[in-house]
């Protein structure tokens, strides 16, 4: 009697591919299968392709200690200040018979969130 198809494929997959158990939270792994169902992609594939980049030391989901997360919210902060000050001096040069007006109104409201969002980052780090 001859293998069957599944026999076949079977042997070719212990023979190509190890495979790996994993435990995840019941949440996690609906979520995960929804995503792979709507990309088009099986589990096993996204999960190689994220093994993959791990194992070269890429990082599609870095794990970053609280130094390093506080070192980008630094960088960020300093590029919201950066805009922050560009958007007070294009406000300041804009002439005093438009200072009423909708782009003047709309850099001061920029301004305010730019503001904002800068003690926001503060605050949290």
């Amino acid at each position: 009697m001859g293998t069957t198809s599944n026999e076949v494929k079977q042997n070719w997959n212990a023979s190509h591919y190890t495979q790996i158990k994993v435990s995840v939270n019941p949440v996690t792994a609906e979520r995960f299968k929804t995503f792979c169902s709507r990309s088009g992609v099986s589990m096993a594939s996204e999960l190689s392709r994220f093994m993959d980049k791990r194992a070269d030391g890429g990082e599609s989901h870095p794990i970053k200690t609280r130094s390093q997360r506080r070192k980008e919210i630094e960088r960020l902060v300093l590029r919201l200040e950066q805009i922050h000050d560009a958007e007070e001096v294009y406000k300041d040069n804009i002439p005093e018979n438009l200072q009423c007006g909708v782009r003047y109104e709309d850099a001061e409201r920029s301004i305010t969130l730019i503001g904002e969002a800068i003690s926001i980052l503060e605050e949290a780090y």
